[in-house]
C-alpha cells in the first residue's frame, strides 16, 4: 500500500518515497489501526532512518496483537 501512494501521489499529492527504521517496542508511542491501516508514531531520537532500498519488503506488525509492558 504505501509503495502505491509514494510512487502514484495519492489525492493530487506529489509522489514521495518510504523511509524505514527498526524500532525497539519502547519507542512506539502510539498504532492506529482504523481503516484498514496502521500509522505509527514513534520516538525518533537517536534512531536510524533510512530510505526504502529497491525490492525490500515492507512488515507491517501493528495490525497484530502486542504484549502490554
Amino acid at each position: 500500500m504505501a509503495r502505491t501512494y509514494a510512487a502514484d501521489g495519492f489525492g493530487g499529492r506529489l509522489p514521495g518515497a518510504i523511509w524505514t527504521a527498526r524500532v525497539e517496542p519502547g519507542r512506539l508511542q502510539a498504532c492506529n489501526t482504523d481503516r484498514d491501516e496502521a500509522e505509527y508514531v514513534v520516538d525518533t531520537q537517536g534512531l536510524a532512518i533510512n530510505p526504502l532500498a529497491g525490492g525490500a519488503v515492507l512488515l507491517d506488525s501493528c495490525m497484530t496483537p502486542h504484549p502490554a509492558p
